[in-house]
């Protein structure tokens, strides 16, 4: 996965925008994890779009950042994982996310070429990957314009 900037971490953040909104064309199911909850998919994907203007947001380069479809495995996931619960959970909210937790969040993260076959052991280790990252033990890189992670040395 692409590094997010961070105007684009703070308009997912405050807007539950994911790729799976897109991927499901804003279907109501999916706006009601969002802040636009309770909207038709007409009058949401509206208000997306007015926030997307708002943020200077390019959904199109936000998307490919995130749904890489034409380069993606099970390995790229794992760190994808890592990348995705370090940016979006503090260190105390990892420390308090339970494996299912993680595990749905991932899930409505991304559908297409995403974690939909992932199990909690899985998400387990991406916590635990994510909190090594804030406790100094692993480290973020990035290698062909893709975000990984190692053990420092």
């Amino acid at each position: 996965m692409k590094k997010l900037t961070d105007k684009e971490i703070k308009f997912m953040k405050e807007t539950g925008w994911t790729p799976t909104l897109l991927q499901m064309n804003y279907s109501e199911p999916e706006l009601e994890r969002t802040k636009f909850a309770g909207m038709t998919r007409e009058d949401g994907a509206k208000a997306f779009h007015k926030e997307i203007k708002n943020y200077g947001i390019n959904i199109h380069k936000l998307y490919k950042k995130t749904c890489n479809l034409d380069n993606y495995d099970g390995i790229s996931l794992e760190y994808e994982a890592t990348y995705l619960l370090y940016t979006f959970f503090t260190k105390e909210e990892l420390a308090k996310l339970s494996p299912l937790t993680a595990l749905k969040w991932l899930q409505d993260f991304k559908y297409y070429c995403g974690y939909r076959k992932w199990d909690e052991r899985l998400a387990e280790i991406e916590i635990q990957e994510a909190l090594e990252i804030y406790n100094g033990h692993r480290e973020f890189y990035e290698q062909d314009g893709e975000m990984w992670n190692r053990e420092v040395e």
